[in-house]
């Protein structure tokens, strides 16, 4: 029931950056190694006790309403103890891609922001070129700024050669990020679709395994009546044999 639940929260839409903070500090797998070791343990021993039963029976031939309890309660702590480890992959599997997303998401941001950096720096460029412009201008409308105004073109010319191999540098930089931007989304989306599958099949086992666990108690809690009824019977035979 706590997996299911942590299931549900972990896939739920909601607490998003909540749960982003979370999943980035709690070690699931070091929570996740000792709750299978000790469900693989109850699992164990639930077959091993359905073994001895099976055994036995070949053996004797007979088999009492103890025993048959004995190994319905085998067979409920057996797929207990399976559906909860099968839950728990599922839980660590679905961490495991939010972290992936996470990540991915991280590296879509630090790309953007690059890219905003790199069309700063273009917007600057051109700023300091239109000034550049400018202050040609007015140097061409002064009569003694000729030797100035030649310096100032090559200075113009020079800055003009620069501004456009920023430009490519730029274009090259945003085309880059672009390209990994796309390429991380669709990771993304790769990991969400293969989260989605991952609940859905842990739902469809879990109706399964319910139905399972409720037709076995059904089982039990029938014999241990039938149990109870020979019991009585016994009691008052040996009342009346008394």
């Amino acid at each position: 029931v706590a997996e299911i639940f942590f299931c549900f929260i972990i896939t739920a839409p909601y607490g998003t950056e909540l749960k982003k903070k979370v999943l980035d500090v709690i070690p699931f797998k070091a929570l996740f190694l000792p709750c299978l070791f000790i469900f693989g343990f109850v699992a164990i021993t639930g077959v091993s006790a359905l073994w001895d039963y099976y055994a036995s029976a070949s053996r004797t031939g007979a088999v009492t309403d103890g025993d048959y309890i004995l190994k319905l309660n085998s067979e409920i702590d057996a797929i207990l103890a399976g559906f909860a480890i099968s839950m728990g992959l599922l839980l660590n599997a679905n961490a495991s891609n939010l972290r992936t997303i996470n990540r991915l998401e991280k590296s879509v941001e630090a790309m953007a922001k690059q890219a905003k950096q790199a069309s700063d720096f273009h917007a600057n460029e051109s700023a300091a070129y239109d000034q550049l412009k400018e202050g040609l201008s007015k140097v061409k409308k002064s009569e003694s700024g000729d030797l100035d105004a030649e310096a100032l073109l090559r200075s113009i010319a020079d800055s003009n050669a620069a501004l456009k191999k920023k430009d490519l540098e730029v274009k090259g930089l945003t085309a880059d990020l672009e390209a990994k931007q796309e390429q991380a989304l669709k990771e993304k989306n790769a990991e969400i679709k293969k989260l989605s599958a991952n609940f859905k099949a842990m739902e469809s086992q879990a109706r399964s395994q319910s139905e399972t666990f409720k037709s076995l108690m059904k089982e039990k809690n029938r014999l241990e009546v039938k149990l109870e009824d020979y019991e009585m019977v016994l009691s008052d035979a040996r009342k009346k044999a008394v």
